[in-house]
């Protein structure tokens, strides 16, 4: 079954992953015969503040320069009942599925990874960007680039600038609980001043 939004053709009986607020299909861009990520995000059960939550996702991304270590925004639909975010496709999976596979990742391709990681979030703290989910299902791979990490889901990120000033968006906890930061539980300001 498929479905065309703009110039993209949404494979809905292959999903890719599911999260807190949409899924994920295999699609392919009708321009380039290429197949992309179409990420799938309900909005129409959503509140106004949380609509305009939700569709600041694709404005972030949409906003953010180009880097190898961010999954590649392609385009973004949106109407009545979702907003669609198309995707650079990533064969290769997430962080889990990768550290997985049957050959495993060496000390030196684990030392690469965490690299591109923390190159990934430079790229967005650069952007006045706080991602606030680094997980290992937030961290992808593809087959054209060994042991290049890309980071994605940019759905709770938000603008730093817009905290300066204030602690809003610093002290309020967010994210996965596995994968926070500890000061994030102990309800102090999670601003770090260096």
């Amino acid at each position: 079954m498929a479905q065309v939004i703009d110039h993209f053709e949404i494979k809905t009986n292959k999903v890719l992953g599911k999260g807190g607020y949409g899924s994920v299909f295999e699609a392919t861009d009708t321009k380039t015969q290429k197949l992309v990520a179409a990420k799938r995000i309900l909005l129409e059960t959503e509140p106004g503040s949380e609509r305009s939550r939700i569709i600041l996702e694709a404005d972030l991304h949409q906003n953010l320069a180009p880097s190898p270590n961010i999954v590649r925004y392609l385009h973004h639909s949106l109407n009545d009942t979702f907003l669609w975010i198309f995707l650079e496709f990533c064969d290769q999976g997430d962080l889990t599925n990768y550290a997985g596979r049957e050959d495993g990742l060496s000390l030196s391709d684990k030392l690469e990874v965490m690299l591109n990681i923390s190159s990934g979030i430079d790229h967005m703290h650069q952007s006045k960007i706080s991602h606030k989910d680094i997980k290992p299902s937030n961290i992808l791979f593809t087959s054209r680039e060994r042991n290049i990490a890309k980071l994605c889901d940019f759905g709770i990120s938000n603008l730093i600038e817009k905290c300066e000033g204030s602690t809003k968006g610093f002290t309020t906890k967010a994210g996965t609980e596995a994968f926070m930061a500890p000061e994030q539980f102990a309800h102090r300001d999670c601003r770090d001043e260096r």
